[in-house]
């Protein structure tokens, strides 16, 4: 009987004690502003192929009451963590930030030079807050840029094309996705088929179209059955001469035989129009 009192007791007790203290939380916040940042992620797009930039707004917010008095915000850049660098990648124009009073949204004057970026590597810029003058608290928090280069504006890639296979010609086309990262070549060997692929930038000097290995090729005339790709098919970007130049690829048929066309090297090609 005694632990069934003690049980009671508790349960009668314990909601009294936890709304004590979430409206005593409630209250300092009340009396005490907090400035924190308004996102703790945002992305950056960048493509320096036509020089897109789509740049999301970086705020910081004032939580609590508004103030009758100006609040001068210091900002810095966290160089552990941050991978981009600053005055190359991206600059700020002005750490020392003020937010008027009765104002409670701030943004950060930040900018990015998309010619600085000669990779697709992600970078990062980490800001953070580091002492504000005026009535208010720091939220010791941080936010983090995500800078994610492209060298290809696959929108400019997209529409028709000719594609040249050893002295004969056909109608062909290519589509964008909105990854930014795959396309879908149409006609590709006179197929009629959709063949989906990822533009690979790893390397700069030689941006490829690859379409992965077990893609239809065609299908099929005769009793062999549908071609299938047995390597991954893989296209060089020529910037210069808008064309896609294919290197040799091997094939497998439904019935297990197999074959190449080494000779694709030379004039395996999507020519846009």
């Amino acid at each position: 009987m005694k632990t069934f009192k003690k049980s009671i007791f508790l349960l009668f007790i314990l909601p009294l004690f936890v709304a004590c203290e979430v409206d005593g939380l409630l209250d300092m916040d009340q009396e005490s502003p907090v400035v924190v940042w308004e996102k703790d992620q945002s992305t950056v797009k960048i493509i320096k192929e036509g020089s897109v930039v789509e740049i999301p707004t970086i705020n910081l917010r004032l939580f609590g009451q508004s103030l009758s008095g100006d609040l001068t915000i210091n900002i810095e850049v966290d160089d552990a963590n941050t991978t981009a660098v600053e005055n190359v990648h991206f600059t700020i124009a002005e750490k020392a930030l003020v937010m008027p009073a009765g104002i409670n949204l701030l943004e950060v004057p930040i900018e990015f030079d998309t010619e600085a970026f000669t990779s697709t590597d992600p970078l990062d810029v980490v800001l953070k807050i580091t002492t504000i003058n005026g009535d208010a608290r720091n939220s010791s928090t941080s936010s983090t840029i995500t800078i994610k280069p492209r060298l290809l504006n696959l929108k400019l890639w997209e529409g028709a094309y000719t594609f040249v296979g050893d002295g004969w010609t056909r109608d062909a086309s290519m589509t964008a996705s909105d990854n930014g990262e795959d396309m879908t070549m149409n006609n590709f060997w006179g197929n009629g088929l959709d063949m989906t692929g990822k533009v690979v930038e790893t390397n700069p000097e030689s941006i490829k179209f690859v379409v992965p290995a077990g893609t239809k090729l065609d299908n099929g005339w005769d009793d062999r059955g549908a071609w299938l790709l047995d390597t991954d098919l893989i296209g060089v970007f020529d910037l210069e001469n808008r064309k896609i130049d294919f290197i040799q690829f091997d094939y497998v048929c439904e019935d297990g035989s197999t074959g190449s066309f080494p000779w694709c090297s030379e004039t395996c090609q999507m020519v846009q129009n």
